[in-house]
């Protein structure tokens, strides 16, 4: 009697284990930080530096 269900699922849980062990779904790579906040950090603070560095410019030459 036990045997029976056994044989039902066991085909379901193999396919669990795959997905579970499976390289793409790992948390390493899930949780994977991203660069994007400080790419955007760097561009602002170049364009706050090329202001500033006008502004002076500007003002040496009046």
């Amino acid at each position: 009697m036990g045997a029976l269900p056994k044989r039902r699922y066991y085909n379901i849980v193999q396919e669990l284990v795959a997905k579970l062990s499976d390289e793409e779904t790992q948390v390493s790579e899930i949780e994977k930080p991203s660069n994007r906040p400080f790419w955007i950090a760097g561009i602002l603070v170049g364009i706050g530096l090329i202001f500033i560095i006008f502004a002076l410019y500007m003002l040496l030459q009046a």
